[in-house]
């Protein structure tokens, strides 16, 4: 009968990072880059340029950045994974469980002089 090759590993899906603080840390981030443009007089801040930047800092601080970092982590443990599979991969197979091979002799009753326990 031959060996049955082992179920490979599940590897770990990707998704898009979105947090409430992700988020909240992007718009202060894109209404912090336009104020500090505006300070030094590089832009005036009108309403569009106002929603411009904060739609940028919420959807590149707030979800593009986190997401970035997750993917880097989900890569990391699919790698490790992999490894292990193939550390798993290289291991010779395990001996069928069962009885040991051959007769067992009884343990061997301690020394001393005959009628003592």
């Amino acid at each position: 009968m031959a060996p049955v090759p082992p179920a490979p590993l599940r590897r770990v899906g990707w998704k898009p990072k979105l947090s409430l603080m992700g988020l909240l840390g992007g718009l202060l981030m894109g209404i912090s880059v336009m104020v500090l443009l505006q300070q030094l007089a590089i832009l005036y801040a009108e309403r569009e340029v106002f929603l411009a930047f904060s739609v940028g800092g919420t959807v590149l601080g707030g979800i593009v950045v986190p997401s970035i970092f997750r993917t880097i982590a989900v890569n990391r443990i699919n790698a490790a994974i992999q490894r292990a599979e193939a550390r798993r991969e290289q291991q010779p197979p395990a001996a069928p469980a069962g009885p040991p091979p051959g007769p067992t002799a009884p343990p061997a009753a301690p020394a001393g002089p005959p009628g003592s326990i």
